[in-house]
């Protein structure tokens, strides 16, 4: 089929999400579109037009991550991927991959992130599972902690307050956590607003934590549902979102959100698969884990651009031939050196250690999963003995990687 794709202008943007809302099924309000427009770049955003018609889009907001070693690094965070119905399997979605990759590129971005409507689809691309999350529930009558809760106050902020405060908590923060990414202030204005969507947002009550000194050092917005069984209150809360600068903060804060009045079951979604809670209990076995999901799927754009931006735990060689189906032109064998005065990277002749598919270079990048687990998933060949190993330790982050942050 012949179709053009091309980025679209500001008054294209109804237009646009046309084939986008219904390959989701999605007949989301006005508002959807607005939030959008204050967020989006449209010279990124690309539909597949077929005369005059749009047929499908992708896009990519732009994000700042964090790296382990602590290079924060601009990423595509690519998002509204979609086809009309009625152009399924034409080649719309491998078209606009293909531009969307080579105009990252182009920028100079060496990865692209995204959250994946369907897990089956983004390898083929060269996506590959990078983090993930945990939602945790508990019955607030079994949270005892083991230790005593360290000094520091708690206050409600209101929305005009969190605004200012919550921000740049969450700056401090993200540094320190790989995987995490920049929220620009409409972003953030979306997070906080009163309507609830993929980005965030709904109407919650927020609650600071401040150090000795009264400087902010986390927070956490959560939302209370009340609700009663034979006249007795059974209440739950949806803790959406805690950040903690150190883990007295965080401590205090799950304690806050455990003792809330009238409150019988604490749920919270999107917390880091490594979360120290369940070390805190008493009786740890009352921390539920309801569902594990993939967050973050990396993709790989530049081998040698991206292995020499992030940091190592150890110092040592690896070679690794990585093979990109999608894109050819970046596949190759590749020499990794991590040594105490910088990391280099680059296409070489010699012989391989390893190989791997560029999807499960992602899924490695951010230290969410081992070279051994891959191996052993059939996911990585061992070409020289103890190749795995060595990569394991070069790779291998003290935190799972998180990412607070859907888009």
């Amino acid at each position: 089929m012949a179709f053009e794709i091309r980025s679209i202008t500001e008054d294209e943007v109804d237009d646009y999400f046309v084939p986008i809302s219904a390959g989701f099924g999605d007949t989301g309000p006005a508002a959807d579109l607005d939030d959008f427009r204050t967020v989006a770049d449209y010279s990124q955003s690309f539909p597949a037009v077929e005369d005059d018609a749009f047929v499908g889009g992708a896009g990519a907001y732009n994000f700042d991550m964090t790296l382990p070693g602590g290079a924060v690094v601009p990423v595509g965070g690519v998002s509204c991927v979609s086809v009309a119905p009625t152009h399924r399997r034409r080649g719309v979605v491998s078209a606009l991959m293909t531009r969307q990759l080579d105009d990252l590129a182009q920028r100079g971005k060496h990865l692209a992130i995204l959250n994946a409507s369907e897990s089956r689809i983004y390898r083929r691309f060269g996506y590959g599972l990078a983090t993930s999350a945990a939602s945790v529930e508990i019955d607030t009558r079994h949270t005892e902690f083991l230790g005593s809760l360290g000094e520091g106050r708690l206050r409600m902020v209101g929305a005009d307050e969190a605004a200012k405060v919550l921000p740049a908590v969450y700056d401090r923060w993200r540094v320190e956590h790989a995987g995490s990414l920049t929220r620009s202030e409409p972003w953030w204005a979306i997070m906080l607003g009163s309507r609830e969507g993929w980005k965030g947002g709904g109407d919650a009550f927020r609650v600071v934590h401040e150090d000795l000194d009264g400087t902010p050092d986390g927070y956490v917005s959560y939302q209370p549902d009340m609700r009663t069984e034979h006249g007795n209150f059974q209440g739950r809360v949806r803790v959406r979102e805690l950040i903690a600068m150190t883990p007295d903060a965080e401590a205090a804060l799950w304690r806050f959100c455990f003792d809330l009045d009238l409150v019988r079951v604490a749920r919270a979604d999107m917390r880091p698969v490594d979360d120290p809670l369940r070390w805190r209990l008493v009786e740890p076995r009352q921390l539920r884990t309801k569902s594990i999901t993939d967050v973050l799927w990396c993709r790989v754009i530049d081998v040698a651009g991206a292995l020499s931006d992030r940091g190592y735990a150890a110092e040592g060689t690896l070679t690794l031939q990585v093979d990109d189906p999608f894109r050819p032109a970046s596949a190759g064998v590749y020499r990794l050196d991590a040594a105490a005065d910088g990391v280099t990277c680059a296409r070489t002749d010699g012989a391989p250690e390893l190989r791997l598919d560029v999807a499960d270079l992602g899924a490695a990048f951010l230290g969410g999963v081992s070279f051994t687990r891959l191996r052993d998933g059939g996911r990585v060949a061992e070409l020289d003995a103890g190749a795995v190993a060595r990569a394991d330790a070069l790779f291998r982050t003290d935190r799972a990687p998180y990412c607070a942050t859907t888009f």
